[in-house]
């Protein structure tokens, strides 16, 4: 008695899904019908590969402004080094020349320089870098305004579901 009950909710089930499926082809075939009878795959085709076009080149421009961005900080960095091994040495023969003669003006005054000129090279650096990272802030925000104005997402997006939608229809109506 139980295995009867349970085939012929089996049998119900069945059912149901048979009539699902028969709703979702009527569906379809009223869809195709509707459908322009003589629609070009190449346009969205073509489509379809203009975005992808824009893509690459968009990945492109990212690349050589990272490539940009890597090499200014290498010549920051390597800028920056070698001013402060310089201040170092500096600093360090004139504390020697100030050691040995500690009643010498002239020496005390240009320890005194000196410092003060390092760390007037270390705010350069920093203001030098703080504008670089100011102009890479300005280059993302222009980048993603050109990208926004060029293209509206959602427009482009509708339009490849759409097209999308009808490659697919195109391709199961030859595959009939």
């Amino acid at each position: 008695v139980e295995q009867i009950k349970r085939m012929r909710q089996e049998m119900k089930d069945k059912a149901n899904d048979l009539r699902e499926k028969e709703k979702l082809y009527k569906q379809m075939v009223e869809e195709l019908e509707k459908l322009p009878k003589s629609f070009n795959r190449q346009v969205y085709v073509r489509r379809i590969m203009d975005i992808m076009r824009n893509l690459d080149k968009q990945k492109q421009e990212i690349k050589k402004i990272l490539v940009d961005i890597i090499r200014v900080q290498k010549e920051i960095n390597t800028i920056s080094d070698s001013s402060r091994r310089c201040f170092s040495l500096a600093e360090e023969i004139i504390f020697q020349a100030t050691r040995k003669n500690p009643k010498d003006d002239f020496c005390s005054k240009a320890y005194k320089y000196v410092v003060q000129l390092r760390d007037g090279f270390v705010d350069i650096v920093k203001i030098i870098e703080d504008t670089g990272r100011c102009q890479n802030d300005i280059r993302a925000m222009q980048s993603q305004i050109d990208s926004l104005e060029s293209r509206n997402t959602n427009l482009n997006m509708e339009r490849i579901q759409t097209d999308l939608a009808q490659v697919k229809k195109e391709n199961k109506s030859l595959a009939s």
